[in-house]
């Protein structure tokens, strides 16, 4: 609700968290069936999940193991900027996902840009005092899913652009209904200075999607 009162016609608590487990859910199947190209991905434990991990990734060669932060965010392809969370919930002083999680790698997807960063989660820790000093810190106000109160939220509104100096972008497109890489498709892409513009990328061979041998880890 970033900041404002729940208006008269908006989701009911119980109701909106079902509908952002529904969306969530979507997206996770997205990048679950990406991914998969390179990884055996595994599903985790509640235990896991609580602990900020929702994938094992497995290399299908080596069968080296990686543990997996999946967030999505719709808004970051309007604004150019993710939204870091270092407080989940004001009320009880608890930690947000940037320090709490125990995932080896962070996975940023921006839908309407078909984005992927992949971050060493690591690396994005070392960061958080940096972006603290450097960009905005916003609160964001949220109802309890019994309806009965409220909480805030807190993190650092940080470029998508600090992202990728952090790790991996991965540009990509939707084929055959399904999220790709647009490199696979032998095209040659441009980094644009800023990751919310749009991408130059030519030529696009789709006929000669998934010929090549993909044997590069994204990580």
């Amino acid at each position: 609700m970033d900041g404002e009162t729940m208006r008269a016609g908006e989701l009911q608590p119980a109701a909106r968290f079902q509908a952002d487990l529904q969306r969530g859910g979507r997206e996770e199947v997205v990048l679950d069936t990406f991914f998969s190209r390179w990884y055996t991905v595994e599903p985790v434990s509640m235990a896991w999940q609580q602990g900020g991990v929702d994938r094992v990734f497995v290399e299908k060669k080596s069968h080296i193991r990686h543990t997996v932060e999946y967030k999505s965010d719709t808004k970051a392809g309007e604004t150019g900027n993710c939204f870091i969370e270092t407080v989940s919930v004001d009320t009880i002083n608890k930690a947000g996902w940037a320090f709490s999680s125990l995932a080896q790698r962070l996975i940023y997807y921006v839908p309407p840009k078909k984005m992927l960063y992949v971050v060493p989660m690591c690396a994005l820790k070392e960061s958080l005092q940096e972006w603290g000093k450097k960009f905005t810190v916003k609160s964001k106000l949220n109802e309890n899913r019994a309806g009965d109160g409220y909480y805030y939220t807190k993190g650092v509104i940080v470029p998508l652009v600090e992202l990728a100096l952090l790790g991996k972008t991965l540009f990509c497109t939707i084929f055959n209904g399904k999220l790709v890489r647009i490199e696979d498709f032998g095209g040659v892409e441009e980094m644009m200075p800023e990751h919310n513009a749009p991408i130059k990328w030519q030529p696009l061979s789709l006929q000669n999607y998934g010929k090549q041998e993909q044997t590069k880890m994204i990580f």
